[in-house]
């Protein structure tokens, strides 16, 4: 059992570092401007007083295109949490930017078949499993 005095670095050991991995991978690639972690959206809903807040782990500006990324530590063999709802909740956040927005879903372990397909039909680019060691060069391709 590991216990932390401070809740942040908890949060850091339980996968933030990731978040910390994928923001420098980003920041490699050309023309990456207004990079942040941990981004907080607050949604209206369709009742006027209601609101739904999500977080984004990473989020960035190229040119005029609004990056979204998403990073998971999960290994999805044993995880109740599907990865195609994290994909989809990632697919929904990507609407708040329009038509000039790009999300990605990053992942350290392999994604199944199902999350990879409802990525390919959300227009989500997918790095997972040991796509991860190229990071940066995967990031580079997917952006230019």
């Amino acid at each position: 059992t590991l216990v932390f005095d401070h809740v942040d670095d908890q949060r850091f050991v339980a996968g933030a570092w990731f978040e910390v991995v994928a923001a420098q991978a980003l920041k490699n690639v050309d023309k990456i401007r207004d990079l942040y972690l941990s981004v907080e959206i607050a949604k209206s809903t369709q009742r006027s007083t209601a609101k739904t807040y999500q977080e984004l782990d990473v989020m960035a500006m190229l040119l005029q295109k609004l990056i979204l990324i998403e990073c998971k530590t999960v290994n999805w063999e044993n995880k109740k949490t599907s990865a195609s709802d994290a994909v989809y909740k990632l697919s929904a956040l990507g609407q708040i930017g329009g038509l000039n927005t790009l999300a990605c879903f990053i992942s350290l372990y392999d994604l199944p078949a199902s999350a990879k397909t409802r990525a390919a039909e959300n227009n989500v680019h997918v790095i997972c499993g040991k796509n991860i060691l190229q990071m940066t060069q995967q990031l580079k391709k997917w952006l230019n």
